[in-house]
């Protein structure tokens, strides 16, 4: 059976539930639109990080600045996060999250002034797009036009996606863009392909 859709998506739920209490206290604690406040609760700042505070490669993944950024990648985790859980499991998605969203981290730290503040979802969003996507085009002939359809459909999200950040102003391009990467390597590691027996 390629899909498992009896089990519930356990790791969505607390990645969800993670980022509404951090973004809850980064609001009681000065606004989560306060670049300050956000360095604090543990936003990727290029300094902090040389001084080896690495683990802001974790942390900035799950802060948002203002409700508008938490509430769409809050949709977006439950939409994308729960199908691939449904698909992979919950501990291949969990690392698929993970490492897309440290992946990001790591390629926004490389290409981002030093004095930016980094947060968001955003890549490790894009990493579960890609995973996807690996799923789809390994099993595209066991899915059929199925198959073809829906990871036609992930590289248009994608492309869009992408297009749109780079449209907008104040959009860390180079995180969706690591996350990506990150994506396609943790779900080219951990999605086996079909092999018939």
């Amino acid at each position: 059976m390629l899909f498992n859709q009896s089990q519930k998506p356990y790791i969505v739920y607390f990645i969800l539930i993670t980022n509404t209490l951090l973004f809850s206290s980064t609001e009681l604690f000065g606004g989560s639109t306060n670049s300050s406040v956000l360095v604090n609760f543990g936003a990727l700042y290029s300094l902090y990080v040389s001084e080896g505070q690495y683990w802001r490669l974790l942390t900035a993944m799950f802060l948002h600045a203002g409700f508008f950024h938490f509430a769409l990648n809050s949709l977006s985790i439950l939409i994308m996060g729960s199908l691939a859980e449904s698909i992979l499991g919950h501990k291949k998605f969990l690392f698929i999250y993970i490492f897309s969203g440290i992946t990001a981290s790591i390629i926004s730290l490389t290409f981002l002034p030093s004095y930016a503040v980094a947060i968001g979802a955003s890549g490790a969003i894009f990493g579960t797009l890609a995973a996807i996507g690996v799923y789809y085009f390994f099993y595209r002939k066991q899915l059929g036009e199925f198959g073809k359809q829906n990871f036609n459909a992930i590289l248009i999200l994608a492309f869009v996606n992408l297009a749109f950040g780079f449209m907008g102003s104040g959009v860390d391009n180079w995180g969706h863009i690591g996350g990506l990467i990150g994506g396609i390597i943790s779900g080219v590691l951990v999605i086996p392909k079909y092999t018939r027996k």
